[in-house]
């Protein structure tokens, strides 16, 4: 058994015992004396090991020191444990204790973080552990490697992710705990400590991205070891934190007039406009249902893109187009392009009368003829033009007696404001009765002269006029009158 383990179990057996001692005096009566049973507060250290916990290769060479006061505990034992090895002292008069280890412990050990042991026990024997944690960074053959995470996520910080600063993290090793590492952004240094996992953080507050024009810039990061190595990175960073920053979405004409007609939508279509800020990575995208189309952005802002032909209805059927502009920070602004299209005519609309019908007799054509004609920009008929005035068409006596019997059914051409444009016939607007004048046939009257005589005749009407004993026949409306036979 070891010296330390009879002293702990000493300890131990002191702990609970209580022992009553027979004292002989004038009065021959027994008095009780307690034994101290109380440890002793734990040792404190004034400084870390090497000053900064840390053991580097230049101070590997030198005892390894501790010190303290345990005002309370004059005469005590200190014994400082590592690594199997112990090593004793004893707390002075004025309570001031030291304890070491030799340099020679160090060897084999590899780079890293350790903890020795410091033990205090007092005259009682009671005791009391301290452990006390220290690096050791003797290798100077290794250098640090340095880790940087993507800055909020992809390396750029818009709008949203400034408002209470930003982090920059990573990991280093061969770097002690509480240690520390150094971020350096437009000139401005930033300190992140090293936690005892090799993870480390640096924050760059709200004020000072406010204080930086966006764009992108190039972010350093160093680390140094206890032994002097260094290493470092670097990479950019875009910053864009400003609102101003967000641009405006403007439009240009969709066509000279601001209306798709349907030649227009036949063909390939061009949507363009302005963004009134640039910024690093600005992207527009036009969207319509499911169909998204990325423009070109030029230097000055100024975006097109082109819908090809085939594409241009169904892009332009819902009638608007959603535009999102997307810069290189994740920031996005939209505006809505609301479309103006008309690919259809309006129907033809026409009113006629012609003495009570459609049809045109050889009297009514002695006459001009008009009629109300809405939705045709021009009317051709028998190889003449006719333009409606305040939509109404007129049709001269002449042209009238010019036009074939049968039915009219005319060329209409069709044009509205917005450029739609087509040819349709308007079938059988009129009906023309002009040339073939009905025949009639009269067969020989048969008994009495006197009896009224019977008429075979085309016509398909006939009146009977007793006033005048004629025969009115009526054909298309064309009137003739035949004599009765005596």
């Amino acid at each position: 058994m070891s010296s330390r383990q009879s002293e702990q179990q000493l300890a131990a057996i002191l702990q609970s015992a209580v022992s009553l001692y027979p004292v002989e005096d004038d009065t021959s009566t027994l008095q009780t004396r307690s034994v101290d049973t109380t440890p002793p507060a734990p040792l404190r250290p004034y400084e870390p090991i090497a000053m900064d916990g840390v053991i580097a290769a230049w101070e590997s060479g030198r005892n390894i020191h501790l010190r303290g006061r345990a005002e309370s505990e004059p005469g005590a034992t200190v014994t400082l444990s590592f690594n199997g090895e112990s090593w004793h002292s004893t707390v002075n008069k004025w309570g001031y204790w030291n304890a070491s280890m030799p340099p020679s412990v160090l060897n084999g050990l590899a780079d890293g973080a350790y903890s020795l042991t410091l033990t205090i026990t007092d005259k009682a024997g009671n005791s009391t552990d301290t452990q006390v944690g220290f690096g050791v960074y003797v290798d100077k053959t290794i250098k640090p490697t340095l880790t940087v995470d993507p800055i909020s996520g992809d390396n750029a910080v818009n709008v949203a992710e400034g408002i209470y600063g930003v982090e920059v993290h990573g990991s280093v090793t061969h770097m002690p705990a509480n240690s520390h590492i150094t971020v350096i952004l437009a000139g401005q240094k930033y300190i992140g400590g090293v936690n005892d996992k090799g993870e480390w953080t640096a924050t760059v507050p709200s004020q000072d991205l406010q204080a930086l024009q966006d764009g992108v810039y190039s972010l350093k990061v160093s680390a140094t070891d206890p032994n002097g190595k260094t290493t470092a990175y670097q990479q950019d960073v875009t910053l864009i934190t400003h609102v101003s920053s967000l641009p405006h979405i403007s439009f240009d004409k969709v066509t000279a007039d601001n209306v798709i007609n349907k030649e227009e939508s036949q063909n390939d279509l061009t949507f363009s406009g302005d963004l009134s800020v640039m910024v690093p990575g600005q992207q527009l995208l036009l969207c319509s249902g499911d169909a998204v189309y990325h423009a070109q952005i030029g230097s000055d802002g100024h975006w097109q893109v082109t819908i090809p032909s085939t594409e241009v209805a169904s892009f332009i059927s819902l009638g608007e187009v959603r535009v999102y502009a997307q810069d290189g920070a994740g920031n996005s602004t939209d505006a809505l392009l609301e479309l103006n299209v008309v690919t259809k005519l309006p129907d033809i609309y026409y009113e006629i009368d012609i003495g009570g019908d459609t049809t045109l007799s050889q009297q009514e054509a002695q006459h001009d003829l008009s009629f109300y004609l809405e939705g045709v920009k021009e009317l051709t008929l028998n190889g003449k033009n006719y333009t409606p005035v305040n939509g109404m068409v007129t049709i001269s006596a002449e042209d009238l007696q010019a036009l074939p019997d049968g039915e009219v059914s005319p060329l209409a051409t069709r044009w509205d404001e917005y450029g739609n444009h087509d040819t349709q016939i308007i079938e059988n607007l009129f009906n023309v009765a002009t040339h073939q004048v009905p025949t009639v046939t009269l067969n020989q009257p048969s008994g009495d002269s006197a009896a009224a005589p019977h008429i075979d005749a085309r016509a398909t009407e006939s009146h009977y006029n007793a006033s005048d004993s004629s025969y009115t026949l009526a054909d298309h409306l064309q009137q003739h009158q035949v004599q009765s036979l005596a």
